[in-house]
């Protein structure tokens, strides 16, 4: 998934704000995981949505990090570590403090590798989330 021929060096993405990678790594799994569900049903554009829904809150999305965690390389552990460690102002009504910070991490180690070019790892970290 291609949006952009302009990429980051890896040092230019460590120059970035975790917040930042979480920021892009939230529309790329987004996008990721609507595809998916367009691609792997027949149902109606209303339960595509409820169903895409249910990738992409607090709760599942900390639990896709739990399955990949042990995956990870040492950059991408470290890329987590510090999503995780992010003091955000805003909290999610719905979710606990661990999950959403759990959830950020995973949406910065997206962004990061989205912004980073590495396609082909994104792609297999994200078939190892909706496979599960």
């Amino acid at each position: 998934m291609v949006f952009t021929e302009e990429r980051l060096s890896r040092a230019q993405a460590m120059r970035l704000n975790p917040k930042q990678w979480a920021y892009v790594g939230d529309a790329v799994y987004d996008l990721f995981v609507r595809t998916h569900v367009l691609t792997t049903t027949d149902y109606p554009l209303s339960k595509m949505h409820k169903l895409s829904i249910g990738h992409v809150g607090c709760k599942p999305q900390a639990a896709a990090l739990e399955r990949i965690e042990p995956q990870l390389t040492p950059e991408e552990a470290d890329i987590v570590r510090r999503g995780r460690k992010l003091r955000t102002h805003t909290s999610h009504p719905n979710a606990d403090q661990g999950d959403y910070a759990r959830a950020t991490a995973l949406e910065a180690l997206i962004g990061y590798l989205y912004l980073t070019g590495q396609d082909a790892r994104t792609e297999e970290i994200m078939g190892i989330i909706l496979e599960g």
